[in-house]
Order: structure tokens, then C-alpha cells, then sequence
């Protein structure tokens, strides 16, 4: 998980723009949160499957 993090966090720091308005940060985190989840439900199916 560091390593996800890690990549996750890199493009959001060399953002200028996107640090100075919170909407776009929101919107990324909720994006991000939506595609953890997918890759979670992803997985379990994976599993059940196998």
C-alpha cells in the first residue's frame, strides 16, 4: 500500500493548481476512492472464481 500511495501522492504535489482550489482534490480522492473499491470488488470476484 505505501508504494500505491506513493505513486498516487507524486502527481498531486506537482499540481500548483490543484493545491491552491480543494474542489479538484475532492474530486480526485473520491475518483481514486471509487477505483480502489472497483479493483477491492475486482478481486473478491477473482477469488470466488478461482
Amino acid at each position: 500500500m505505501n508504494a500505491a500511495n506513493a505513486q498516487v501522492n507524486k502527481p498531486t504535489m506537482g499540481l500548483n493548481s490543484a493545491e491552491q482550489s480543494p474542489t479538484p482534490l475532492v474530486f480526485r480522492t473520491v475518483l481514486e476512492a471509487c477505483n480502489l473499491t472497483r479493483l477491492l470488488s475486482n478481486l473478491v470476484l477473482v477469488m470466488h472464481t478461482y
